[in-house]
């Protein structure tokens, strides 16, 4: 029998409480901050000191845990039925591709939260159920789409005789689920699962296989199983286990920056890969089922998803390498980033300056995820995967990524200007955060530029001693300060260091140590090559970091919801105590 509990239907006699990570105290405390503040505030206020607290803060709020959607997003419509929705962060994500979200889980007080929450326009569409899979109160062919975290599950097989009568003929079944190497507890011994389950059950048979073999049985004539890498509950990869590629591309990057140890690793997952063993044993599975569906607007064939802050990067590979890119908003919050990517080097490209050829071909493309873009890959090997990480090859990064930078800002920077010391301070000040601008006591000159907003050596193509592209420009703006190029890059660099962030900053900029004489070098040769004094250089330092932060703000990416948004606050603040200290200009 249903009751309403809190304003949400219950077919569950009592509360089943299901974190790990919050005491029943902490969420009874969320769920009422929920419901009298923004989403963001409520979770701030209530995990600050809580020990999982970048853990929760992923689960409620990290759309990079859904990178699986370009796989799938042909097979979502119409009326959906989200199993084990936790906090929601996934049903919302869904109901900008279906019609209707039935959110479900056993977790009341999650549900709280799911029904409240208030980061994405589409959650009115959103019906919380307070339920278990055993008693769904739904009528045979009653969802379009089923989508359900069978982590953890002990019994797939029945669960999926179950829901499959929920869904009607042509609809689709998408499950995750453990292979047998988590639900042995391995990835928990070696520190790659975070899930909030404890449970560890001996899942047979745990293979992509075995669960193609279950799906087929239960009456799904299409099956395609895809490995969620490292583990469901933290994935940075997505593809088909029948890619051979996948893993190759995976682990290459790893190989140059582990040296010997990521070599030898390279080569022993490259040989599983090549005897079938390892695709018997991915940690965790996205199995996707239907008997009827829709062609997508655009069809992938041996796909490599690569999670991102704002987009899924999807790589078409090929026996080659890599045929073709697709950049996939991962929520309609993050559009805006592919589309000002979109804008920004168009606009670049209509030129006929020589430098344009660094910025990766690419077209606007529609999906049903938002508007995307399509990129010509680049050719060459990131910069920071060419170079080692001694201090030389710390100097040889800056002179290369400073001559690119001396080029650009030459060709599309403004004439020089004066600011105030008010204008200084007003421009490099972030009010929401209380961050402050660092002390400015007389005019200063500078200019302004396009920015490309993420300038770091990965980002930073290069082949035959020759910068061959420059990618990923969705932080790209026209009209700020030159710095926010030139500081990011050397802050990116100058984490190659041991040391914190405080600590690297201080041995780069402060000391008098080999890595400081290199930076200082390198730096003021950049400004005298773009007419810009030293002192501009240190003060406008802050807006590397203020630069991303202000635009996640200004899109309300789900950035400003994680500690990421924290820990740039935490180093330009940094950087504002330090600069008096800075012998650039000394």
């Amino acid at each position: 029998m249903a009751v309403e509990r809190d304003g949400i239907v219950s077919f569950q006699p009592k509360e089943n409480r299901t974190s790990q990570r919050l005491s029943d105290h902490e969420l009874d405390e969320l769920v009422e901050a929920v419901a009298n503040q923004s989403t963001r505030n409520a979770a701030g206020a209530i995990l600050a000191e809580n020990e999982h607290r970048t853990e929760i803060l992923t689960e409620l709020f990290d759309v990079q845990q859904e990178l699986w959607q370009p796989l799938v997003a042909n097979h979502i419509g119409g009326r959906c039925l989200d199993l084990h929705t936790g906090y929601g962060r996934r049903s919302v994500v869904l109901s900008e591709l279906a019609d209707s979200i039935f959110a479900v889980d056993p977790s009341l007080a999650k549900l709280r939260v799911a029904a409240k929450r208030d980061d994405y326009a589409s959650s009115d569409r959103i019906v919380p159920i307070h339920t278990t899979d055993e008693r769904l109160p739904f009528r045979n062919d009653w969802f379009d789409t089923i989508v359900a975290d069978l982590t953890g599950n002990t019994a797939i097989e029945p669960t999926l005789d179950r829901l499959k009568r929920y869904l009607t003929d042509d609809g689709s079944l998408i499950f995750m689920a453990d292979g047998w190497p988590r639900s042995a507890g391995l990835t928990s011994l070696f520190g790659l699962d975070g899930s909030d389950s404890t449970e560890t059950a001996d899942l047979l048979p745990g293979t992509a296989a075995g669960y193609r073999s279950i799906a087929q049985t239960a009456g799904f004539d299409d099956v395609s199983v895809y490995a969620l890498f490292p583990t469901a509950s933290r994935p940075l990869y997505a593809f088909d286990v029948e890619c051979e590629q996948a893993i190759p591309k995976i682990f290459e990057s790893y190989a140059n920056e582990n040296g010997f140890v990521g070599d030898c690793i390279k080569e022993a997952m490259n040989v599983l890969n090549s005897s079938g063993i390892l695709k018997r044993c991915y940690p965790s599975l996205l199995v996707v089922c239907s008997n009827e569906s829709d062609e997508p607007s655009f069809q992938f064939t041996n796909p490599l998803v690569i999670s991102g802050r704002t987009r899924s990067v999807v790589l078409e590979l090929d026996s080659s390498g890599v045929n073709e890119i697709y950049k996939i908003p991962n929520s309609s919050v993050h559009e805006p980033f592919t589309a000002r990517e979109n804008h920004i080097t168009s606009s670049l490209c209509e030129t006929d300056e020589e430098i344009v050829a660094t910025i990766p071909g690419g077209e606007a493309i529609d999906s049903r995820l938002g508007q995307a873009r399509k990129v010509t890959p680049a050719t060459g090997q990131p910069l920071d995967e060419e170079i080692g990480r001694d201090p030389e090859s710390f100097e040889r990064v800056l002179e290369i990524g400073f001559d690119w930078l001396i080029d650009f800002q030459r060709t599309f920077g403004s004439e020089p200007t004066i600011k105030t010391p008010a204008e200084v301070r007003n421009s490099l000040q972030f009010q929401p955060l209380n961050v402050d601008p660092p002390a400015v006591d007389s005019p200063v000159k500078t200019f302004t530029t396009p920015v490309h907003g993420d300038f770091m050596s990965s980002n930073i193509y290069y082949e035959d001693g020759t910068i061959t592209a420059v990618i990923d420009w969705e932080y790209g703006a026209f009209g700020e300060s030159p710095v926010v190029d030139a500081g990011h890059l050397l802050f990116n660099t100058a984490a190659w260091i041991d040391g914190d962030f405080a600590e690297n900053v201080r041995t780069v900029l402060c000391g008098r140590n080999e890595y400081a004489e290199r930076a200082r070098a390198c730096v003021r040769s950049y400004c005298e090559a773009v007419g810009l004094p030293y002192r501009t250089f240190e003060l406008y330092l802050p807006s590397a970091y203020l630069h991303q932060l202000t635009v996640d703000w200004q899109y309300n990416s789900v950035s400003t919801c994680t500690t990421r948004t924290e820990a740039h606050a935490r180093r330009i603040q940094t950087i504002v105590e330090t600069i008096d200290d800075m012998k650039i200009s000394k």
